[in-house]
């Protein structure tokens, strides 16, 4: 009974539950992607709409190959001795995270629309990078968002997702008040 708990601790230690993990998250929101036709992805048809897709198929494959490393490493130091056994490199943790936190803003596009959803982004981003100071963070996001709206919108011309519901109308509202419309 025993060897079986070695068995799971060596799988828990590896590394290999936080990328399994990303990775059957990545597939099942690319999933949802490809299955849903409100979301505006078109076979061919190339745009600002489509880099969340192209961020959830590299996601998928960098944190597949990230799988199969592991679980290399993991098998070829089966019959290691414990004192040689490798710990997983410090700070793989941290980029499975902030790959995950761009993932969660590529999705976030298409419900909470580019305001909210780089607003919320540059925040956890912040946050994550272990910058709390509430005040700065706050003016950070905003700015951070309320900038790029100017250049994308007023100068560029480019139609940005706003969301959907409540958000959407949100959007517009604060779209207005800002005089980008």
């Amino acid at each position: 009974m025993s060897s079986i708990g070695r068995g799971w601790r060596r799988i828990v230690s590896s590394g290999l539950c936080g990328p399994v993990a990303a990775t059957l998250v990545s597939v099942l929101l690319l999933h949802h992607v490809f299955a849903t036709e409100s979301l505006g992805v078109q076979p061919g048809a190339y745009g600002p709409q489509s880099w969340p897709l192209f961020t959830l198929i590299l996601l998928v494959a960098g944190t597949g190959l990230l799988c199969a490393f592991r679980a290399r490493d993991l098998v070829m130091l089966k019959d290691a001795p414990a004192r040689l056994e490798r710990q997983p490199a410090p700070g793989g943790s941290r980029v499975m995270g902030a790959t995950l936190l761009i993932a969660l803003y590529g999705a976030g596009f298409v419900y909470a629309g580019f305001l909210f959803s780089t607003i919320a982004f540059l925040a956890a981003w912040l946050v994550f990078a272990r910058y709390r100071r509430p005040v700065p963070v706050a003016l950070i996001s905003v700015l951070g968002t309320v900038l790029p709206l100017y250049l994308l919108i007023k100068v560029a011309y480019m139609p940005l997702p706003r969301g959907t519901g409540v958000l959407e109308q949100t959007t517009i509202q604060i779209y207005q008040w800002l005089r980008l419309f």
